[in-house]
């Protein structure tokens, strides 16, 4: 209700990102996978839209730009991720899938060379929309509604922490040390290789084999190092369901369509790299195959 309107046109932007997929046919269709374990982001649509309507109606140019995301996918016609699955089923479960450009991915199941990268290197401004986040913090907001009741341009959250009223919220930010990633997606999404820049796939069968292989590459390198591997649960910075997990497997709700798996490394500050590197698992053809456009 507090929250000014170019706050409400993000987050409703946010929402028509995460609620809409490619069929395998190629059709714009609603997203059958909206709820986590421990929440439904898509009543949230609702309440933006209700909200919109107190304020005169969702803004004309709001509609456009969703219709405009979506129709990137057909600029060229029939969307890369429609061609490149041709004769997939919808979705594929326990699977995880690595998009890329098809010489790398080929050295993937050839070699099992995999690019481990510092999670700082994704708070690059010149990174597409799908890719560019700041790994290593969080934000969470807290409604202040009783303290702009009161007149008040400052407040303290329940959890201690105090600062300007923006938007109705106490906005906190949550941090964490750097770290080292992969990440993939659960299913073989068809938005993913427009998104991504993508003329090829890698399908691993086998997560929890390749799993053990790529931590066992890291630690010949790093010895001692700590390992956290799963898919990223997704959260609302209005809700505070998750609030107490570290950001390494949180990502913002505008991410959710991604369905992202990964695995991610602690080394020490001094082991720290400084810049993305490549190790070698040796062969994946066992665990994994590859899918690639036609040259």
């Amino acid at each position: 209700m507090l929250a000014g309107d170019e706050y409400l046109a993000q987050r409703w932007m946010d929402q028509y990102n995460i609620n809409v997929r490619l069929t395998a046919t190629g059709q714009i269709a609603p997203r059958e996978d909206l709820a986590d374990e421990k929440g439904m982001f898509g009543p949230l649509f609702s309440h933006l839209t209700m909200e919109f309507g107190t304020r005169g109606g969702v803004p004309a140019k709001l509609t456009s730009d969703g219709n405009e995301m979506m129709g990137k996918y057909f600029a060229k016609g029939e969307p890369a991720g429609v061609r490149l699955f041709h004769g997939f089923p919808e979705t594929l479960d326990g699977v995880i899938v690595k998009f890329g450009q098809r010489e790398h991915v080929e050295k993937m199941l050839r070699n099992g060379e995999v690019r481990v990268t510092p999670s700082s290197f994704y708070s690059q401004a010149s990174l597409s929309k799908a890719m560019h986040d700041l790994e290593s913090e969080r934000q969470f907001h807290h409604p202040a509604f009783d303290a702009v009741r009161a007149g008040r341009t400052r407040a303290k959250t329940t959890t201690g922490i105090e600062g300007p009223i923006e938007d109705g919220f106490i906005k906190e930010t949550v941090r964490c040390p750097d770290y080292v990633l992969w990440c993939a997606c659960r299913d073989v999404d068809r938005r993913m290789p427009d998104d991504f820049n993508a003329d090829a796939a890698l399908i691993i069968r086998r997560p929890g084999i390749f799993a053990s292989r790529f931590e066992a590459g890291l630690k010949k390198l790093w010895p001692r190092v700590k390992i956290k591997v799963g898919p990223v649960q997704y959260y609302d910075p209005c809700s505070f369901v998750h609030r107490n997990e570290r950001p390494i497997h949180l990502k913002h709700f505008q991410f959710a369509y991604q369905r992202e798996w990964r695995l991610c490394a602690f080394p020490t500050a001094s082991e720290m790299p400084a810049a993305a590197f490549n190790i070698e698992l040796g062969t994946l053809s066992d665990v994994a195959e590859m899918v690639a456009l036609a040259a």
